[in-house]
């Protein structure tokens, strides 16, 4: 899968700090532990290792390079 972001057009400046505010829920139905891993392996560090969500499903989080904040997470 292939996710490109875009805060906005560059017209409020481009030296301002990226994915404030903002989280991209992504669900998927691969494994969310070797998704992680996956990551860890290619040098990313998590903000969150995978755990079990009260709401039923399993999660981490990532920051991609942009300061986008990210959770993957398994489909309910």
């Amino acid at each position: 899968m292939r996710l490109s972001l875009s805060q906005d057009d560059g017209k409020k400046g481009l030296d301002r700090k990226k994915g404030e505010g903002m989280r991209i829920y992504i669900a998927t139905a691969q494994d969310v532990d070797g998704v992680a891993n996956a990551i860890k392996g290619r040098g990313r560090i998590l903000a969150s290792e995978p755990a079990d969500m009260p709401w039923g499903v399993r999660a981490f989080n990532l920051v991609d390079p942009d300061g986008f904040l990210l959770t993957i997470s398994s489909e309910m």
